[in-house]
């Protein structure tokens, strides 16, 4: 079954905010993806080489008002598939955070819905001490 995508204009304005902060901070290119793939940037470095994939999420409050952040377990198969770094970056009211996805991360996961509106799905979850603050300064 598909999920259902809830993407506003504004939800892509912000994200290309953040992607033109990680292209200054990490000295990246940030290729954004089609909708459909495991992941939303690929990460390019000289000569077009594929250095890793990002994976971005928006989520409101504060970064540590909850103990972990949930992420579909069908990220899980990005990371198999393409056997390359891939950082999941979640960009809150007051901070910036990422950390690097591994493949632990998904040996326990859990069947979760956000709101009723949304069909239930495998995530797993993440612990927020597992995340670093972005430095933007």
């Amino acid at each position: 079954m598909e999920g259902i995508t809830y993407e506003t204009k504004k939800d892509i304005e912000e994200q290309e905010y953040v992607r033109t902060l990680l292209q200054m901070v990490w000295g990246w290119q940030l290729v954004p993806l089609h909708k459909y793939h495991h992941f939303d940037f690929v990460a390019l470095g000289k000569d077009n080489e594929v250095l890793g994939y990002v994976e971005f999420k928006r989520r409101k409050g504060n970064h540590d008002q909850y103990d972990d952040i949930f992420l579909s377990a069908n990220k899980r198969e990005g990371l198999v598939t393409i056997r390359k770094p891939v950082r999941f970056v979640t960009r809150w009211d007051d901070a910036i955070i990422w950390t690097r996805l591994t493949l632990d991360m998904f040996d326990k996961t859990y069947w979760f819905s956000r709101n009723s509106r949304e069909t239930p799905e495998e995530v797993a979850k993440i612990p927020i001490d597992n995340f670093e603050r972005l430095d933007v300064e």
